[in-house]
């Protein structure tokens, strides 16, 4: 009551700070935990589109076309001989083909996607990306917090911070106390699964790839 101590603004600096240290984890050891789908809108005969508002680090999960009856996995293009390939595609617009995609860091726009061949049709909802989302950013004392199943993580990580402000004695159990919580939070990451198929999937698209 009546802190004068810790402002306001510094708390939600706090908040931000535990809301990233929790993302960090859960980007190493479960990053679906923030999975998210969005439709491209294609453009006939654009190639270039804007990544999702809130993708983390270009972390596309799958793009998947779909119109009637043809669905599809919109692909990445591999490293190898791509840009030759690319260059015949450009040249040769008749092409059909499945379309496939590449990420390219424009230094004024930045990160775009690029669809290849360049869409054949206007459409707002053929084409949907999954994607890794950053968490909300909490700027207001309102603000959702982004990570409720590891609230008590988030809590504990503010405490460290004031009792470290403070110099006060209690900082190094509240520091024990953050440890453990953060290696329950891992834990319950590691043993994360959406349902009880744990069954393990073979990554066939090596192989898929090329025939």
């Amino acid at each position: 009551t009546e802190e004068v101590f810790f402002t306001s603004s510094e708390l939600l600096a706090y908040v931000r700070d535990a809301v990233e240290a929790s993302t960090a984890i859960i980007h190493r050891l479960g990053e679906d935990y923030f999975l998210d789908e969005q439709f491209l809108a294609l453009e006939n005969g654009i190639s270039e589109y804007d990544l999702p508002g809130d993708i983390y680090a270009d972390k596309i999960r799958r793009i998947i076309y779909s119109s009637g009856s043809t669905v599809y996995p919109i692909k990445r293009m591999r490293q190898k001989g791509r840009f030759a390939e690319i260059a015949d595609i450009r040249a040769n617009t008749g092409i059909t083909t499945d379309y496939r995609y590449m990420i390219k860091n424009d230094l004024n726009d930045g990160h775009k996607l690029l669809l290849f061949p360049a869409s054949k049709e206007d459409s707002s909802e053929n084409v949907t990306v999954w994607y890794i989302r950053e968490p909300g950013v909490v700027t207001l004392d309102a603000d959702y917090v982004d990570v409720p199943e590891f609230y008590l993580f988030v809590k504990q990580f503010i405490k460290v911070k004031l009792l470290g402000k403070e110099g006060h004695p209690l900082l190094q159990d509240a520091k024990d106390d953050l440890r453990r919580l953060r290696d329950e939070m891992e834990a319950t990451l590691a043993e994360r699964f959406p349902d009880d198929d744990t069954e393990i999937e073979q990554d066939h698209s090596f192989y898929e790839e090329h025939t």
